[in-house]
């Protein structure tokens, strides 16, 4: 059986994984993490992200927008855990062609 293989659109350029380990941050401190998608296809993408709890430890605290063939854009994400523990949480951030990349944030 084969299948054709696609390229994606939109790639995580910070470290090659798509997890962000913000380390261990204590209970109401913040962490800021920058990290970079580049879009590798031949058109303009519009970048969007899944929905993040308001009152959930993660923020994406700039605006997403239209991102041209081959040029970056730097997402920046906070963490302030309210509680002790370790903490999971997947954010999808998109373009509009229904493709999909998942981006893993954790605390120790």
């Amino acid at each position: 059986m084969t299948a054709p293989a696609v390229k994606p659109k939109l790639i995580l350029a910070h470290n090659h994984s798509s997890t962000i380990d913000f380390g261990s941050v204590g209970t109401g401190d913040v962490s800021v993490k920058t990290v970079t998608v580049l879009n590798i296809s031949t058109e303009t993408l519009r970048l969007c992200s899944s929905l993040l709890d308001p009152n959930g430890p993660f923020q994406l605290r700039n605006a997403l927008r239209y991102l041209p063939p081959q040029e970056t854009h730097n997402l920046l994400m906070y963490f302030t855990p309210t509680a002790g523990g370790k903490v999971r949480y997947t954010n999808i951030i998109k373009q509009t062609h229904k493709h999909t990349m998942e981006t893993n944030t954790r605390t120790h």
